[in-house]
């Protein structure tokens, strides 16, 4: 049988996970906001390695550039190579025709290499009447006028808090959040309805904020550990996240542990792994495999 891989892009079509025909995670990929590759993970020394990356479009590797079907595009400059074939659109006379998304990444792509956001000049349009511009927003006529539907964000608000993610605990369903980010330096970078190119200050912002969650994908480290209730004997098995000594991970979990009321101590550790997302779905394998090995939740030991 044929090796099947599944892409998971992001709201720019961007892919970063790919999992295989099990459903596990085999390679994760990470972006600046102009598409260079900032991190490249591969869970195996697989023989596959997906090219289909920045927009979902295919990665050359000889050359490192993206063909979008107008042009070919440049990550690592953020230029195209050639002229836009509507540098004449009245949207775009006042913008570089070698910019790449109207220097506004964040907000915008270029789905075919054109004009991220050209709208249609329709003769006679009749209520109700729609088409689809080249950024892949729809817009629908009505009352005399053209309403855009979608395509691209109104707004975009990176913020350390604001990436997080909520990890559940096997046991007794009472969640331990771990910020994704938490390194981060707290700044946010908004683009309410930004039309124009992301300022200078911004960019350094998210550069900043992206170097922080680099180090925060590859150096944070994920364990399971057990308590146990020596009046009952019941077992419970959870799991944290942090950086520096796995020990020290698992005490600060402890200090302010729900389970503590109910009598359970004596933490263990029992499995460390560490960068995402390899050491974290190792980890949440590992903390169901201790439930398992109790007999599961519900069992009179978990």
């Amino acid at each position: 049988m044929k090796d099947v891989y599944w892409y998971h892009p992001d709201y720019l079509g961007n892919t970063e996970f790919v999992t295989d025909i099990g459903g596990y995670p085999y390679q994760h990929l990470f972006y600046s906001p102009f598409g260079e590759a900032i991190v490249s993970q591969q869970y195996t020394s697989g023989r596959y390695d997906n090219p289909h990356r920045f927009n979902a479009k295919e990665l050359d590797p000889e050359t490192g550039l993206y063909y979008y079907g107008a042009r070919f595009y440049n990550p690592k400059t953020s230029i195209w190579l050639s002229v836009d074939p509507l540098a004449d659109h009245p949207d775009q006379t006042d913008k570089s025709p070698y910019a790449a998304m109207w220097n506004n990444p964040i907000r915008f792509n270029d789905p075919d290499g054109r004009c991220p956001e050209c709208e249609e000049n329709v003769i006679d349009p009749t209520d109700g009447q729609s088409y689809i511009s080249t950024g892949g927003a729809e817009y629908i006529f009505g009352n005399g006028e053209w309403t855009r539907q979608g395509g691209a964000l109104d707004e975009v608000v990176v913020t350390p808090s604001g990436l997080e993610e909520l990890s559940q605990d096997a046991n007794s369903g009472n969640g331990e959040t771990q910020g994704v980010f938490g390194a981060a330096t707290p700044i946010a970078l908004t683009l309410a309805a930004a039309d124009g190119p992301i300022p200078f200050g911004d960019i350094i912002g998210a550069g900043v904020l992206l170097g922080a969650a680099t180090y925060d994908l590859t150096q944070r480290k994920y364990i399971t550990y057990t308590l146990t209730n020596p009046v009952t004997g019941q077992i419970y098995a959870g799991r944290a996240s942090g950086f520096g000594d796995p020990q020290s991970i698992m005490m600060n979990r402890f200090s302010g542990h729900h389970m503590r009321k109910l009598g359970f101590g004596k933490p263990q550790l029992d499995r460390v792994a560490q960068g995402y997302p390899v050491g974290y779905y190792a980890i949440r394998g590992r903390e169901q495999n201790i439930v398992d090995a109790y007999g599961g939740i519900g069992s009179p030991i978990v």
